[in-house]
């Protein structure tokens, strides 16, 4: 197996980029920034809504914009196999901050995921993560602290806290896969139906936050 870091998004091989976003379509309920079932009626929309930021977080003309970079482990038929995107901090050359780490799971439970991060951490002091409250232990054993509540999540750190650039919402709400996905949810549900459907999910994703919120202070 071979560690590879992408610093330049133009030097990420197609064959890769396609590899990594197969991993994100049979991982998404993983990656999304709060709990989503597979049989919500949104999970189309947020699995669409992951890949558009990765995609765009590999493709070189929208990667410069924020910085991001790809850390990721190939097999031997120079297959990618897990990937980890992180995204440079705005306000220091050691800060970044930690988007999205996935692993196929035929190659869990074999040190890929802490492969990647030690290769992060060669790189960069301060490293910042939000994650579903399940993962803090695995976090914690990779070094992080728990922080403090981040929507949804629990934010995480290695050192200091730093500005890093995000996409806007805007641009993600653009994307084909984004607007392909919305486009299925009114067709199936109606307009009128599909509002409803996205305002119960924002007043769950409101409902989840405060309960993030708890959890930490408990915790805490």
């Amino acid at each position: 197996m071979d560690v590879l870091h992408i610093s330049d998004l133009t030097k990420l091989q197609q064959s890769h980029k396609n590899d990594i976003l197969r991993l994100v379509k049979r991982n998404s309920a993983e990656l999304m920034n709060r709990p989503v079932k597979t049989t919500h009626a949104m999970f189309g929309i947020t699995s669409a809504w992951v890949l558009a930021d990765i995609d765009l977080q590999l493709t070189p003309y929208m990667s410069k914009q924020i910085g991001s970079e790809v850390i990721l482990v190939t097999n031997e038929n120079s297959k990618a196999i897990a990937f980890l995107t992180f995204t440079r901090s705005t306000d220091s050359s050691t800060a970044c901050g930690l988007n999205y780490v996935c692993v196929d799971s035929k190659h869990r439970k074999q040190g890929l995921m802490r492969l990647m991060l030690d290769h992060l951490k060669s790189s960069y002091t301060d490293i910042a993560l939000a994650c579903f409250p399940s993962l803090i232990g695995m976090y914690e054993k990779h070094g992080f602290v728990m922080c403090e509540a981040s929507e949804a999540q629990v934010a995480m750190r290695i050192g200091k806290e730093h500005t890093m650039n995000k996409f806007s919402q805007q641009l993600l709400m653009d994307h084909e896969a984004v607007k392909h996905a919305s486009q299925l949810l009114i067709s199936k549900y109606g307009p009128k139906k599909s509002i409803s459907i996205n305002e119960l999910f924002d007043a769950e994703t409101i409902q989840i936050s405060h309960n993030i919120e708890r959890f930490v202070q408990a915790r805490k």
